[in-house]
């Protein structure tokens, strides 16, 4: 054991990770490794990237799916079955590790800082976990006053890489706050690098974040209207929980509100109507696309990714 934890140490390039996940992490490079042979681990990572992201992207969102399930197959032919059985063991570890930290961790942003797999030549450096922690805490002392009045709160990043900052968000709304980031909140990001964007967008559908994550420049390409819905482009991935009944529901409340303003518009003699954002009752139950559940969540009770996907 001690032999496999000097290698491992050494394969980081000196950084011990136990401070990550431990066994978990060191597991989760074991397998990455096994799939490397004649590719190397950055080409691996990619397509692990990719294949993850569509899995979960095909099983919600029907838009683009024709189109990422070729990219899927595209990749899947050059592995043979073995190796895609790698593939899916590395994804069911994935989803184990982020539900045993309760999605308190940017599992897979430190990772890749650990292995090296960073663009040095393009700033690719990820701010750390406990740095973003701070940042989140000290940005959002409002938080659940912003809740109170508008029912849920938007939190951005438009140069999300892995999603460190987005998680840090939703850590501090659950933990510091005692607000369910999964009904309240709805996390936008945005980053030029579509490996690094897909692997925010795998935490945070894993860990059960409601929002999406659009690959783009930011200066050249940012996201503009409504935060509720985002572009819908083949570029923006909308994670699992963004199809949930109750931001279903959000989003046809803001409908409603822009049609009834599109109407006060065309009556010049009249005030037009703040615009206001959509609030929902507190039992947070909108039958909208929704199917039923055999149990009832407690109001702050995270739900899993089996649960969400049960809603969808």
């Amino acid at each position: 054991m001690e032999k496999f934890r000097k290698y491992t140490i050494d394969l980081m390039g000196g950084h011990d990770m136990s401070s990550l996940c431990g066994a978990e992490a060191k597991e989760f490079v074991k397998l990455v490794d096994a799939l490397c042979g004649r590719r190397s681990r950055w080409e691996v990572w990619k397509d692990m990237t990719w294949l993850f992201a569509t899995t979960i992207s095909n099983a919600v969102d029907g838009r683009h799916r024709e189109k990422r399930e070729q990219q899927y197959m595209d990749i899947a032919k050059h592995y043979s079955n073995d190796e895609l059985d790698t593939f899916a063991k590395l994804f069911a570890q994935l989803v184990v590790i982020l539900e045993q930290k309760r999605g308190c961790c940017d599992f897979l942003g430190e990772l890749f800082m650990m292995l090296e797999l960073g663009n040095d030549a393009g700033g690719q450096f990820f701010t750390p976990y406990d740095v973003c922690k701070v940042m989140a805490k000290v940005s959002m002392p409002g938080v659940q006053a912003t809740v109170k009045r508008d029912g849920y709160i938007s939190v951005n990043d438009p140069a999300c890489g892995a999603g460190a900052t987005l998680i840090a968000a939703a850590d501090i709304m659950l933990n510091e706050y005692n607000v369910n980031f999964q009904t309240r909140a709805l996390f936008v990001g945005q980053d030029i690098d579509y490996t690094t964007g897909l692997m925010c967008y795998i935490q945070m559908s894993l860990i059960g974040m409601a929002g999406y994550v659009h690959i783009g420049n930011t200066l050249t390409e940012p996201m503009t209207g409504h935060a509720l819905f985002g572009d819908g482009g083949e570029n923006t991935w909308y994670t699992p929980m963004y199809f949930s009944g109750i931001w279903e529901g959000r989003r046809q409340c803001a409908l409603m509100d822009r049609f009834l303003r599109s109407v006060a518009q065309q009556q010049p003699n009249e005030k037009q109507p703040e615009e206001q954002h959509p609030v929902m009752p507190e039992t947070e139950t909108i039958p909208v696309r929704q199917k039923p559940t055999q149990k009832a969540k407690a109001k702050n009770e995270q739900m899993t990714l089996w649960e969400i996907c049960s809603e969808v």
